[in-house]
């Protein structure tokens, strides 16, 4: 089955594989080479370890293609604590398949997102919107 048509599997990460820790890295570097330092608030690994937050990882068979970290606010109430998709795999739906599976479950009914004037980081405003839209249409669905 070619990896453009195989569906993408999200799973609970424990932030020991290879693959992710590069990933979380390249995140790190993108963010310190695009933000001032007073601004720049991404997670390293040992913050994304807390018990607080659930690290996921989006797969398909074995080649990563984005994560994303949630703060649990409450039982209802997440916050997204860092989101990032694996360069080649840019557009292709990662992030919002990583929020549908975290909207569309008994995950969280709200989440939030912090945002930044830089715009160089516009994905969490687009974000924002892609969920709002997310959450709609599995509304919507769920109506029929």
């Amino acid at each position: 089955m070619p990896l453009e048509s195989a569906p993408m599997e999200i799973r609970v990460d424990d932030l020991r594989g290879a693959a992710i820790i590069d990933l979380l890295q390249l995140h790190l570097r993108s963010v310190a080479l695009h933000s001032p330092p007073e601004s720049i608030h991404a997670l390293d690994l040992a913050a994304l370890r807390k018990p607080d937050i659930t690290f996921w990882s989006v797969w398909q068979h074995d080649d990563l293609l984005g994560c994303g970290a949630l703060k649990a606010l409450d039982v209802h109430h997440g916050e997204i604590k860092s989101m990032r998709t694996v360069p080649r795999h840019l557009r292709k739906g990662v992030a919002a398949a990583l929020l549908g599976g975290w909207l569309g479950g008994e995950l969280v009914e709200r989440l939030g997102v912090g945002v930044t004037p830089n715009a160089n980081l516009n994905a969490p405003n687009s974000l924002t919107h892609s969920a709002k839209e997310t959450k709609k249409r599995m509304t919507d669905a769920e109506s029929y």
